[in-house]
């Protein structure tokens, strides 16, 4: 297993840009403070930057208020490593017939690269990448 590069510790979660709205207050219901709490530790937690700075844009938030207020967590790019993952599995996705879409191949690739599990809400996106753990937000 890889250590994250940008990381002082090394995190259990990746968040798949489909959770992330959840983080807002105005979106936790019951069932979302629940598994909100599941992931509780900050420190547990990783996001992709891009995804990130796109929420926060999307949402009009100051990232660095939102982080200062809702905690530290890491911020992840992809990198060589992953790369030479979705190098790898390019074949056997050709073999399959189940070409994915560009970002849920990036966040699957990072994912298996730095041994994350990754959260999302939609888990059917996800099912063909081997060695790839993933659980459902929902």
């Amino acid at each position: 297993m890889s250590l994250l590069p940008c990381c002082p510790h090394h995190p259990k979660y990746l968040l798949n840009s489909d959770v992330l709205p959840c983080l807002l207050p105005l979106h936790q219901g019951h069932n979302v403070l629940l598994n909100l709490k599941h992931y509780q530790s900050n420190r547990d937690i990783a996001v992709l930057s891009n995804d990130w700075e796109n929420f926060l844009q999307k949402q009009g938030l100051d990232g660095i208020l939102f982080r200062i207020k809702y905690g530290q967590f890491c911020l992840v790019d992809d990198d060589k490593h992953a790369e030479s993952w979705r190098e790898l599995e390019r074949d056997y996705l050709k073999y399959i017939e189940k070409p994915p879409s560009p970002s849920d191949w990036i966040i699957s690739s990072i994912a298996v690269v730095y041994n994350l599990t990754l959260v999302t809400k939609n888990v059917i996106n996800f099912k063909d990448f081997r060695d790839l753990t993933y659980e459902s937000f929902c």
